[in-house]
């Protein structure tokens, strides 16, 4: 099994592709800051079940521009990632 970090450049991802400049687009067009989601979700706190911000932004980006994306399958790696740290400080 191999290790890969899920923030992800747009060069690297994309950056020989023919697809560069519309992913680049696509990412910037659908993300939001760190900052951006604090905000909402304090300003959604008593709305519960109120996941609309991350269907209408679902890309997250860094003050690098690093990116990640916020669908189930990357949720999951995040909960893989955590817990494959956790677990190796123990060790």
């Amino acid at each position: 099994m191999t290790y890969k970090p899920i923030w992800k450049r747009i060069e690297t991802s994309y950056g020989e592709s023919e697809i560069y400049g519309s992913a680049n687009k696509v990412i910037a067009a659908l993300s939001k800051s760190l900052g951006d989601y604090k905000q909402w979700a304090e300003e959604s706190e008593d709305r519960e079940w109120d996941f609309s911000e991350f269907y209408a932004a679902p890309f997250v980006k860094d003050i690098n521009g690093k990116f990640v994306s916020l669908s189930d399958i990357t949720l999951r790696n995040a909960f893989f990632e955590i817990f494959r740290c956790v677990y190796t400080k123990r060790e």
